[in-house]
């Protein structure tokens, strides 16, 4: 009797430690499984022309789905049924399905976004009104970085759905400066300085299609636009040095940007009037420069 129990437990002290070791050799290569594609995100993107979101996305998928595999299988080896365990998985999946459409409407649109090549990973974006650099195309949602340095998370539907606006698609951008001068000043010669400075400018790409002209009458001077070709990379701080040197220019060749000013005559006059102690009809400009004698 005491053989036959000291032989039931050995066995089943071996079925366990069996079924462990199993799980144990499962969880290992499971997780050397996705080490091994981890580190091969930029190798496989080279070898098979994706772009690094599509492979982050299908590693990511990869993931969830060898979690579920191993949980199963971890089950299946302790001894546990699962085919009526994966029945229910998929009875509840289906019911999560209807709860979550927006979940899987977010899933699926990562995929297109993933497979269309919308965007590239570091490109410069503007989506539903945040402009960023592209961080990460998850299962459910989109990570940009603005330039102040923020994380913005935006569901995948919400991309799709909205317009994308991708600065860093083509190598150029076309970028407007205005610049204003005073009426008194001559256009033409506004216009041949700025041209000039264009033509000898090094952050400006195409030379042959720069565009100078007046674009409005203003309050207080003529408006002058200018439309270049400049990097995509180079875009703020080309526009930052180009108004610098225009500024430049123009106050070398005496040609005034004009500002809000404000002509005060006989304020000198009235201050005097006010010390004399004149009435308000004594303070007319006639009286007070020629006062009455008495």
């Amino acid at each position: 009797m005491e053989s036959l129990v000291t032989q039931v437990t050995f066995s089943g002290f071996f079925n366990a430690g069996k079924s462990l070791g199993s799980l144990l050799i499962l969880g290992l290569c499971a997780w050397l499984t996705l080490r091994w594609m981890a580190s091969r995100v930029e190798v496989l993107s080279e070898k098979l022309r994706l772009e690094p979101l599509v492979t982050e996305f299908a590693i990511t998928t990869a993931k969830v789905v060898l979690y579920i595999v191993v949980i199963i299988s971890a089950l299946s080896s302790l001894g546990i049924q699962t085919h009526s365990l994966v029945a229910a998985i998929g009875a509840a999946g289906l019911a999560i399905g209807l709860a979550l459409q927006n979940s899987l409407s977010n899933l699926a649109a990562g995929i297109l976004l993933a497979g269309n090549k919308v965007f590239k990973k570091k490109d410069h974006v503007e989506i539903n009104g945040v402009a960023g650099k592209v961080e990460s195309v998850g299962l459910l949602t989109t990570t940009l970085r603005t330039i102040d340095n923020k994380m913005v998370t935006i569901p995948n539907n919400s991309c799709l759905s909205n317009n994308i606006i991708n600065f860093s698609k083509f190598p150029t951008r076309r970028i407007d400066l205005q610049v204003s001068i005073a009426y008194e000043d001559e256009v033409a010669e506004a216009k041949r300085l700025l041209v000039k400075l264009f033509d000898s400018s090094s952050l400006v790409i195409d030379k042959t299609d720069v565009v100078v002209g007046v674009e409005s009458f203003g309050e207080y001077g003529v408006n002058l636009l200018a439309r270049v070709w400049v990097a995509t990379d180079n875009v703020l701080v080309a526009q930052m040095e180009l108004l610098e040197q225009i500024k430049a220019i123009f106050d070398e060749s005496k040609i005034t940007i004009p500002y809000p000013r404000v002509d005060i005559s006989g304020f000198a006059e009235y201050s005097l009037a006010l010390a004399r102690g004149q009435s308000e009809a004594a303070r007319a400009p006639e009286n007070i420069l020629a006062p009455k004698q008495n």
